[in-house]
């Protein structure tokens, strides 16, 4: 996903996404923008966790507040999937990706 414009500011997608993958429960994880009417642009977080692990959008925000980040730098959103549409040399497929998230209004 490139980067995406959320009230102005520019929201670097590979670095949030690199201060999730930190995290030891966190597999496989996506940044999808979608519109907003009032922002420009909303982040959602579709991640893909360790076995038995959980994580809920409370938890993702801190992780990413204490990494520095701030709040513009948020999902509204957490969506936790068992995996990601890959390419057959393990890429993940972030249009289809994309396809999976509800839009803004759900």
């Amino acid at each position: 996903m490139k980067d995406f414009i959320r009230g102005g500011e520019g929201i670097s997608v590979p670095g949030v996404e690199t201060v999730i993958l930190e995290h030891s429960d966190v597999l496989a994880a996506e940044i999808v923008a979608y519109p907003d009417e009032r922002l420009g642009e909303m982040a959602r977080a579709v991640l893909v966790l360790q076995p038995g692990a959980s994580m809920d959008l409370a938890a993702l925000s801190k992780r990413l507040l204490s990494s520095g980040l701030s709040k513009s730098y948020i999902s509204q959103l957490l969506i936790l999937r068992e995996e990601l549409p890959r390419t057959p040399s393990g890429e993940i497929r972030k249009f289809q990706v994309c396809e999976l998230v509800p839009d803004g209004n759900g």
